[in-house]
């Protein structure tokens, strides 16, 4: 019971600190970087393309091949030790938890995949909207029924159709997350709340300057 309470503690509090160090670091990036440009791009008629930041893919792909790495090699010494028959014999979990973590390693590095294929480019009258292995599908703005924040520690909002489905959704570390709040603003004022109703931070209102 005396080493649960500190564990429970230490965990408590990463889950404070670590998002607000995330946080914190992306939007100071972000100020420097400065807004995007609002100018469509000659050929595509893009704005600017909403996706997940590059070091988020790149640490659980690296995380994936580490699992893989070490789970492989305990589920080929388990494989070796099962089939000595003369080999003593080993516990349950001892033998499942390295294809487990194998497994969650494999997980990782498809969920890394999908986090690189995903982005929304965004035109002035449309998001073309790519999600993991899904096929790109046109959201067009006259479209959107509500605009929603999403529930995480991150914050970011969701937009749904008329007929309640997801249309599309940016957590608060996408990059270009704060314009296309400001693009929301300016183009649908009718479903995303002015700056002084709600803080950026949950994903409702547009930044007053170049802060993601």
């Amino acid at each position: 019971m005396s080493t649960l309470v500190p564990s429970f503690t230490i965990a408590f509090l990463a889950a404070l600190i670590i998002p607000l160090i995330v946080t914190t670091l992306v939007r100071r990036g972000d100020r420097r970087r400065g807004p995007a440009g609002l100018e469509p791009d000659a050929v595509t008629g893009v704005l600017f393309s909403v996706r997940p930041r590059r070091w988020q893919h790149v640490v659980i792909r690296v995380l994936g091949v580490l699992f893989v790495v070490v789970g492989g090699f305990f589920a080929l010494a388990v494989v070796v030790v099962v089939s000595d028959a003369d080999g003593a014999p080993m516990e349950t979990g001892a033998v499942v938890t390295p294809f487990v973590i194998l497994a969650a390693g494999a997980a990782f590095l498809v969920l890394a995949s999908s986090m690189a294929r995903t982005r929304m480019d965004v035109l002035p009258d449309r998001m073309v909207v790519r999600r993991g292995f899904r096929a790109e599908r046109v959201v067009p703005l006259a479209e959107i029924a509500e605009i929603a924040p999403l529930a995480n520690q991150y914050g970011g909002i969701q937009a749904r159709g008329a007929d309640r489905s997801r249309a599309f959704y940016s957590t608060g570390l996408d990059l270009h997350h704060a314009d296309l709040l400001e693009h929301l603003h300016r183009r649908r004022p009718d479903l995303l709340a002015p700056p002084q109703e709600a803080p950026p931070q949950q994903g409702w209102a547009p930044p007053a300057g170049p802060v993601a």
